[in-house]
């Protein structure tokens, strides 16, 4: 699993966080997306898939304060299985950063694939 990937080495949260600065990040990411695709399976899924999901697995969402996350766990035929959500209530810590050291925007989905809820985050203008 990729979840932090920099668009420059100072953008790391952590120094073994991936990146795509360079054309061979590049490379390497898009065999492992070939290789993803080969194999029928999927890179992400969209807020309602992980809620089908879960909702499947009889898991119940709680929010992980340690984490700033939503998350549901449950086991699947002796696997412990984990989601990490980014759902409305994980979205408002974000914003609260973005609004505290003045940034001018974060990324934190693919739209289409969002909660329905995290529009509602957004003040009107």
């Amino acid at each position: 699993m990729v979840e932090a990937t920099a668009v420059s080495p100072e953008g790391r949260i952590s120094p073994q966080d991936s990146g795509i600065w360079t054309d061979q990040h590049a490379v390497a990411f898009a065999r492992i997306t070939k290789f993803i695709k080969e194999q029928g399976a999927v890179s992400a899924l969209s807020w309602h898939a992980v809620s089908d999901l879960v909702k499947k697995a009889g898991a119940t969402v709680r929010w992980d304060g340690m984490q700033g996350a939503s998350e549901a766990r449950w086991e699947q035929h002796g696997v412990f299985e984990y989601a990490w959500i980014e759902d409305a209530t994980a979205l408002a810590p974000k914003l609260a950063l973005q609004k505290r050291y003045g940034l001018r925007g974060i990324s934190v989905w693919r739209i289409g694939h969002e909660d329905p809820g995290v529009w509602t985050q957004f003040p009107p203008e």
